[in-house]
């Protein structure tokens, strides 16, 4: 996953730069079998700006299985970390990559806490609902460049 990240996020800033040096470019280099299924799933594509122009751009598919997979592990430690309590597996667990950006000026969103991990290279935001601990919101930040959402439990 690490590999996945570091790829989209590029080398943006000092610690993503470091990122892919120090861990993701070592991985592509060290297993062939991931090396190959990326190279096989990479392809130009047209990206439209805000502004209207065209630039071409590499893409590649992320396994979204081990995706979905790795940010349900983190929320559900994450959950344990901050409440002291396991978040029973039969709760169910909603994952989402965002396309960008969220609107974090929200009220909703200002609501949650917020706590950050290495030196800022992932900041985290999320709020466990009183009436009904098993529902949970975890928003991930990494590089200022990707996010992703879980939730946990069900709306009501």
């Amino acid at each position: 996953m690490r590999f996945f990240l570091s790829a989209q996020i590029g080398k943006q800033n000092p610690a993503s730069k470091k990122l892919w040096e120090e861990g993701a470019h070592k991985t592509i280099l060290r297993k062939s079998k991931l090396r190959q299924a990326f190279v096989a799933s990479a392809g130009e594509m047209v990206v439209v700006g805000n502004d209207g122009t065209h630039t071409t751009r590499i893409a590649f598919r992320v396994p979204v299985s081990t995706y979905q997979r790795v940010f349900e592990r983190t929320a559900r430690g994450l959950y344990f970390f901050h409440t002291g309590r396991i978040l029973p597996a039969a709760v169910p667990v909603a994952v989402t990559m965002l396309a960008g950006m969220p609107n974090i000026d929200t009220e909703e969103i200002q609501m949650l806490n917020v706590e950050t991990i290495g030196e800022g290279a992932c900041v985290y935001r999320y709020g466990v609902v009183v009436e009904d601990i098993d529902c949970s919101l975890w928003i991930f930040e990494f590089h200022h460049a990707h996010w992703a959402m879980v939730s946990t439990g069900t709306v009501k």
